[in-house]
C-alpha cells in the first residue's frame, strides 16, 4: 500500500499542469524541432 500511495502521488506530480509545463521546456531543449 505504501508504494501504491508513492507511485500516485508520483503520477499527480507529473500529470499537474505546472509538471506538464516544466517537461515540455525540458522535451524541447533535449529534442530540437
Amino acid at each position: 500500500m505504501k508504494g501504491l500511495k508513492k507511485r500516485t502521488i508520483m503520477n499527480v506530480t507529473i500529470t499537474s499542469p505546472f509538471w506538464k509545463r516544466r517537461r515540455d521546456q525540458i522535451v524541447e531543449s533535449v529534442i530540437p524541432y
